[in-house]
């Protein structure tokens, strides 16, 4: 049985935009973008460092589709 792969899934609703998250990211795949809220790209390789440092908890482990189902929401409350 194949394993799934893994990534950090950020609530905007709840990031604060602190940057602990990117400061501590061993990859540099999470990043706190111009509305001032993480967001993390394929590079992650689910290590956690980021959902231990975040002070308000919005970040979490989770699957490919759960970020996939997360990033199209986030640009379709955009557009």
């Amino acid at each position: 049985m194949g394993s799934t792969k893994t990534i950090a899934i950020v609530n905007r609703d709840i990031c604060i935009g602190c940057q602990s998250c990117e400061a501590v990211c061993p990859v540099d795949a999470i990043h706190v973008d111009a509305d001032n809220k993480a967001w993390a790209d394929e590079k992650c390789i689910s290590c956690g460092a980021c959902c231990l440092v975040c002070p308000v908890a919005c970040i979490e482990i989770g699957s490919m589709e759960e970020w996939y189902e997360n990033k199209k929401k986030f640009f379709d409350e955009k557009n």
